[in-house]
């Protein structure tokens, strides 16, 4: 195995959190571990699935299968003391709060966290203004005391934070509003933040492919040990499948020069030979020859990436 480049955004590693739930085999035992969930006909068991996603490398950097009431900023504060000092992690709308955003803070880990015009008085105050970017002062709301005071924190009331608020326009029309930790005017300019909060899409996509690619609401186990051992199972399968594509990028790269369309590695081929040599190549003690074979045999299925086109936007009706 070759030494993998880490991939970076201007020195940072880019992190994307977020949660998505996964249908259970039903039974009395799974949705007492794990809770349920009602639509109009129905209700069943499922559970919530979290992840802290690298989407710049493919790799998830933890993860976590839990009941269906799972609260996903509580999964949140919880690893932000495990994010790496060179990390960036974005968020979505969903996981905007004081206490987030403070902890985050407080253990200098920078953050975007995408928010609701109306999140609070200081975020209103800058939709309404001309400003496309704005260094501002959080003070500490009720809800957030409270919170914080339950984790262990004395805070007073006269507790705030320091962030940024930057404008972002879609091509929509519709402009939305980042919290972020980058204050640095001159290294992160206000055009910079479009396109960096879009690479948060790569949790979106991670999730369509555990749930399309990998089917990991397919469980053949029937109890709760069962279904963590399968979930965490398929995360790790994902991370080494990305080891090995990785392994391939320069032996791609090369015979991308001859084509009149970059290829890259089909993960759904590469995950079907990756299924007959998994038990081998960790038990073998030739494993460095399997590895190496299944490099061979990943360079062998490609496909064109075709310039322009645009996908459908990947819609998690469980999540």
């Amino acid at each position: 195995m070759n030494a993998i480049r880490v991939k970076r955004w201007q020195g940072f590693r880019v992190f994307g959190i977020d949660g998505s739930r996964a249908y259970l085999p039903d039974s009395a035992l799974m949705r007492k571990e794990f809770g349920t969930h009602a639509n109009q006909s129905k209700r069943f068991s499922m559970a919530q699935m979290m992840v802290c996603y690298d989407v710049l490398n493919q790799i998830c950097f933890t993860s976590r299968i839990d009941q269906s009431s799972c609260d996903e900023i509580g999964v949140a504060i919880e690893w932000v003391e495990g994010l790496p000092d060179d990390s960036l992690t974005i968020y979505d709308r969903g996981y905007a709060s004081f206490t987030l955003i403070y902890l985050l803070t407080y253990h200098q880990k920078d953050f975007i966290i995408r928010c609701q015009p109306k999140f609070n008085q200081v975020v209103q105050a800058f939709v309404h203004s001309k400003k496309s970017s704005a260094l501002v002062s959080f003070p500490i709301t009720h809800r957030g005391q409270r919170h914080l005071k339950q984790l262990g924190w004395a805070v007073g009331k006269d507790t705030s934070v320091v962030v940024r608020l930057v404008k972002v326009r879609l091509e929509t029309g519709e402009t939305e509003v980042l919290i972020t930790s980058l204050t640095d005017l001159q290294r992160f300019p206000t055009q910079v933040f479009k396109e960096l909060y879009f690479l948060r899409w790569g949790v979106e996509t991670y999730y369509d492919r555990l749930k399309n690619q990998l089917q990991i609401e397919v469980f053949t186990g029937h109890k709760p040990e069962a279904v963590r051992q399968e979930f965490y199972a398929l995360i790790f399968v994902t991370n080494l499948q990305t080891l090995l594509i990785s392994d391939c990028e320069a032996e791609l790269s090369e015979a991308n020069q001859c084509r009149k369309y970059q290829h890259h590695i089909n993960y759904n081929v590469t995950l079907g030979l990756m299924k007959n040599k998994m038990v081998t190549l960790f038990l073998e003690k030739d494993s460095a020859e399997i590895y190496q074979q299944l490099q061979n045999k990943f360079l062998k299925h490609t496909e064109a990436i075709r310039p322009n086109r645009t996908y459908k936007r990947f819609k998690d009706k469980n999540k």
